[in-house]
């Protein structure tokens, strides 16, 4: 889905970067964006880590220029019973879905209050409104995404 969204934004001619935990992916995606002839950048990154965010949308707006439109989705998921959830899995399934986002947000959204202007697409998931099975975890962040959405709105 991801790719298909900055295929979209590209074709548009929209400068597009494109960030990923798999580098070497975001930049294969970048390099033939580029070779359609649209202004693109893959990044390395962690969403969970704020540094590492800092570090590749300070490449794009060094390269490409302030972001105008944010797109968010980056999402890690597991089955697992509730009772069998561990802390850790539950903080890293919180830490790349929801505080991720907030990340990505908070990092970008200086650019466009600046600009006056600008657009903030975040990805959640229908489990995030009414839960599902085997991803309480999950579940829980995405409803994160969903009010975090509304309350920036």
């Amino acid at each position: 889905m991801s790719r298909s969204i900055c295929e979209h934004f590209a074709r548009r001619g929209d400068r597009v970067g494109v960030l990923d935990i798999n580098g070497e992916g975001a930049t294969a995606v970048a390099d033939e964006l580029r070779a359609e002839g649209a202004a693109a950048i893959g990044c390395a990154v962690d969403v969970a880590d704020r540094a590492s965010i800092e570090d590749a949308i300070g490449r794009v707006r060094s390269e490409l220029g302030p972001v105008e439109i944010l797109v968010t989705g980056a999402a890690i998921s597991k089955f697992e019973l509730f009772t069998d959830i561990s802390v850790e899995s539950w903080q890293r399934v919180l830490s790349v879905n929801l505080t991720g986002t907030f990340h990505c947000i908070q990092v970008a959204i200086p650019d466009m209050i600046a600009a006056g202007w600008g657009r903030i697409v975040t990805i959640s998931s229908s489990a995030g409104q009414v839960g599902t099975p085997m991803h309480a975890h999950y579940a829980a962040s995405k409803g994160g995404v969903i009010a975090l959405t509304r309350a920036l709105a």
